[in-house]
């Protein structure tokens, strides 16, 4: 889960200003914005992962995992995030579990991008 959110991270924000001074409060950002999104999809696979393998749900446990991922949102508040946009991801850690159907993550979780993007760039900014 860590290293898909850095990758992640590094290709959607390192490589872009690899050029220019990086903005490391903005990488930072990213990083925990898209490890907590990373965070139902997390949940919702723990019924599909294989025993051996050590995911973070395994390791720390659902709940913890979840307490988590409340406490980098309050730390990306502080670092300018949307607050609507982090109430939105909350509530989708907050209701996921692993018996959600596919498309809660398939469908919900994944077009929170497009969700953020419209918020945006919206001329009455939410």
């Amino acid at each position: 889960m860590l290293l898909v959110a850095f990758c992640i991270t590094f290709i959607t924000v390192y490589i872009p200003q690899i050029n220019f001074k990086l903005n490391f409060i903005y990488l930072l950002q990213r990083f925990l914005i898209v490890f907590c999104l990373l965070i139902p999809l997390e949940i919702c696979d723990l019924e599909f992962d294989s025993k051996t393998i050590k995911t973070l749900p395994k390791i720390i446990g659902v709940q913890n995992l979840k307490f988590l991922g409340y406490l980098l949102l309050i730390i990306c508040c502080f670092l300018k995030l949307n607050f609507v946009i982090a109430i939105v991801i909350a509530l989708f850690i907050f209701f996921s579990d692993k018996n959600k159907s596919k498309y809660y993550t398939s469908f919900w979780v994944e077009s929170l991008p497009i969700f953020w993007f419209i918020c945006y760039y919206s001329p009455n900014k939410i």
